[in-house]
Formats: structure tokens, sequence, C-alpha cells
């Protein structure tokens, strides 16, 4: 798993951007416009774009530059003509606004809604916008450890569970040859027993003379 800056969750895409729109999507490759923040050209409130993204009923935010947007944000076809996924850059945020990227690892922990993804969108830099209020936002994206989040253990932590796996290997021998020695044991008092119940040869031979 390869590492990168934890704000990467937002910060991609041509940026900074002139504008945002914020958007809800209204069938598959088709939002309508909600809000405009900033200089987004000649966008505005209530209009219909093409973007990348088909969840009906999910918000989005797009970031536009207003020198070239049609080509990233694109209005759909005249009379009535049928949006196609455009190559925009799209946020799609969660329930409560949070841009959805932005829910896993790292990321998940640190604090961001719509307005600070917008302003972070459109600053000159993305990733020292959102460290402001969270260094860690221009951190790492994995664990400490690396890679995925796992258990660490210390060194004494590790020296210790040795130690008891050692103790519990040897219980678990003594407890075998403790067993062991007992088995021989009645098994050989058992054979003594037989040997002084038989009656000897001797003592057969001399039944026999006699009688």
């Amino acid at each position: 798993m390869s590492c990168e800056i934890a704000a990467t969750c937002l910060c991609r895409g041509d940026l900074p951007a002139d504008g945002v729109l914020e958007a809800t999507i209204t069938a598959a490759f088709q939002a309508q416009v909600t809000a405009v923040h900033g200089n987004a050209g000649a966008f505005a409130v209530g209009d219909t774009i093409c973007v990348d993204q088909s969840v009906v009923g999910a918000s989005i935010l797009v970031p536009v530059k207003s020198d070239s947007d049609a080509a990233q944000v694109v209005l759909p076809p005249p009379d009535g003509g049928t949006c196609v996924p455009s190559y925009a850059y799209t946020v799609l945020l969660d329930d409560g606004g949070r841009p959805l990227a932005c829910n896993d690892g790292v990321e998940s922990q640190l604090s961001l809604d719509t307005q600070q993804s917008t302003l972070a969108l459109m600053a000159s830099d993305c990733t020292a916008a959102l460290a402001k209020s969270d260094s860690r936002w221009s951190g790492s994206s994995c664990a400490p450890s690396g890679g995925c989040a796992t258990t660490f253990t210390s060194p004494s932590a590790a020296g210790a569970l040795m130690t008891l796996t050692f103790l519990s290997v040897l219980v678990v021998l003594r407890s075998g040859s403790s067993r062991r020695r007992t088995h021989e044991r009645e098994a050989t008092a058992e054979r003594e027993v037989s040997y002084r119940r038989a009656p000897s040869r001797g003592s057969f031979a001399r039944r026999a003379g006699t009688e």
C-alpha cells in the first residue's frame, strides 16, 4: 500500500479552483447547482451540469476555473440531450456534508466539513489550508507503523509474551512427562502383583509328587 499526504483525499485535480459549485445529483451524470462559491464564471444556482457522478440525491462539490471551466464542467447538450460523464473533478459528500473519500484511515479521524472543503479547494495551497486546523492533514495517510493500521507490540510486551509462551510449553512438557512416569510406575506395580500371585513351577512339581 502506497502512502500519500492525508489531504490528498480532497486536494487533487486542477487546483486552486477559482470557484466551487455545490450541486445535487438529479440523474446519472447530471446535477443541479444549489450554491456557488468564489468566481464560477457563467455558472449560477439552478443550472444543470454534467458530472462524473451518478448517485442520485447525493451532494457534490465541483471545483471550476473561470477561464477553462467548459473543459471540465459542461452544461447538458441543448434540446434535451443526455449528459455523459465529464472529466471534471468532483467531490462526493456524505450525508453530513463531509467528503466521502476522507472517511477512511487516518483522514477519518480529522475534522472536515463542506465549508472547510470549499475554502481549501480555492486556497493557493489546499493541503496547507487544511493543516491550519489540524497539522495531521499534511502528514502521511498511513498508520504510524506503515500501511494499514496494526496493533503495535512493544519490545517489553513481546518479551513477556515469549516468556509466557515458553513457560506454557514447559508446563505441558512436564505434565506429559509426569503422566508418563506415573503410568510406568502403575504398569510395573501391576506386573509385580501378578508375579507374586502366580504359583511357582516348584510348587506345582511338589504338589504333583505328593499326589
